[in-house]
C-alpha cells in the first residue's frame, strides 16, 4: 500500500504558492514567444532598452508600454531580473507581467518618496479602463522610505476601472530595509458619476514594510481581494493594516475580501453590501453603517 504523506498546513500553503508561480511563469514565457505569421502577442521590455544592468529603466519601460498600447497588443513581458526604476511607470490599459517574484523578477524603486507602478485610468486625458500588473516583486531600495509602491487612479474623474493586480510581492530590496509609506493606494472619491472605481481584482499578493496603512482602497465598487497577506516579520506596522471605505458622497460597495490575513487591523468605513473573510490579528474597525450592511467572518 502506498504511504500517504501529510504535510502541515503551512507547508501546503508554500507548496501551492510555488506551483501557482511556476504555472504563471510558463504561461508568461509561452505568451511572450512569437506566434505564427511573425506577430508576437507580447512585447519584450528588453527590446525597448529595459535591462537589469541599467541604473534607471523608466524610459525603456515607458517605451514598451506605449508601443504595446499603440500597436494594440496591450501586453508587455518582463524577463527575469531586478529592474531599477526612478519613479512609477503608468501601465493604464496595458498588462505588465513577469515570471514571478521567487524567480527573481522585480521592479526596484531607487528614489525615496516615489513608487514603481501607477494605473491612472487615462491616456492623453481620455479615460482608459484596465491595466494589469502580475507576477513580480515590487520593491523599495535599501534604506529608502516613503512613496506608494502601486498607485491606482488620479484625483479627477478618470479611474482605472477593472484593474488587476496578481502574483505580487511588495517589500524591500536589500539591507538596510527600506519602508514603503503604502503598498497599494487607490482613491476613487474624485469621481461621482459613476461614483468611484468600477471593478478591480487583487489576488495572491504578499506585502511587507509599510509605515502607514499598507493598502488603502477608497471609493471602490465591485472589488475582489483574494489571498492577500501581510506579515510583521517584514516590518508591517501592527496599527496600520488595510483600510477600505469612502466618503458619505462616494461610498464603497460590493467589496469581497476572502482568504486574506495580515497582522494589522482591517478598517472599514462608508462601505455597503460587502463581505470580509480572513484572519486579521489587529481586529476589525468599522463604523455603524458598515457594521449593519456588511458581513464579517474573521478569526
Amino acid at each position: 500500500m502506498t504511504p500517504v504523506v501529510v504535510y502541515p498546513a503551512s507547508d501546503v500553503d508554500v507548496i501551492v504558492g510555488q506551483l501557482k508561480e511556476r504555472v504563471r511563469a510558463l504561461e508568461a514565457r509561452n505568451a511572450a514567444a512569437s506566434s505564427g505569421g511573425g506577430f508576437s502577442p507580447w512585447l519584450n521590455a528588453r527590446d525597448f532598452g529595459a535591462h537589469p544592468d541599467n541604473p534607471d529603466n523608466l524610459a525603456g519601460l515607458q517605451a514598451a508600454v506605449a508601443a504595446a498600447w499603440e500597436n494594440g497588443c496591450r501586453r508587455v513581458f518582463l524577463p527575469v531580473g531586478a529592474y531599477r526604476i526612478s519613479r512609477a511607470v503608468d501601465i493604464s490599459g496595458v498588462t505588465l507581467e513577469g515570471v514571478g517574484p521567487v524567480s527573481g523578477c522585480a521592479l526596484v524603486c531607487t528614489t525615496a518618496g516615489q513608487g514603481c507602478v501607477s494605473i491612472l485610468g487615462e491616456r492623453n486625458g481620455v479615460h482608459v479602463p484596465g491595466g494589469r500588473l502580475a507576477n513580480m516583486g515590487i520593491l523599495i531600495g535599501a534604506g529608502l522610505a516613503g512613496g506608494t509602491a502601486i498607485h491606482l487612479g488620479t484625483t479627477g474623474a478618470n479611474l482605472p476601472d477593472r484593474f488587476q493586480l496578481e502574483g505580487l510581492r511588495i517589500t524591500t530590496h536589500g539591507l538596510p530595509h527600506g519602508t514603503w509609506a503604502r503598498c497599494i493606494n487607490g482613491n476613487g472619491t474624485g469621481r461621482t458619476s459613476p461614483p468611484g472605481f468600477r471593478g478591480g481584482t487583487l489576488r495572491d499578493i504578499e506585502f511587507f514594510n509599510a509605515s502607514g496603512p499598507a493598502i488603502v482602497l477608497w471609493g471602490v465598487n465591485g472589488i475582489r481581494m483574494h489571498g492577500v497577506n501581510g506579515y510583521t516579520g517584514g516590518g508591517l506596522q501592527a496599527a496600520t493594516g488595510v483600510w477600505i471605505g469612502g466618503t458619505a458622497a462616494v461610498q464603497s460597495t460590493d467589496v469581497q475580501v476572502s482568504d486574506c490575513r495580515w497582522d494589522g487591523p482591517i478598517n472599514v468605513t462608508h462601505t455597503l453590501h460587502s463581505g470580509f473573510e480572513g484572519r486579521f490579528w489587529g481586529g476589525v474597525q468599522t463604523d455603524a453603517t458598515s457594521q449593519q450592511s456588511c458581513v464579517f467572518l474573521t478569526n
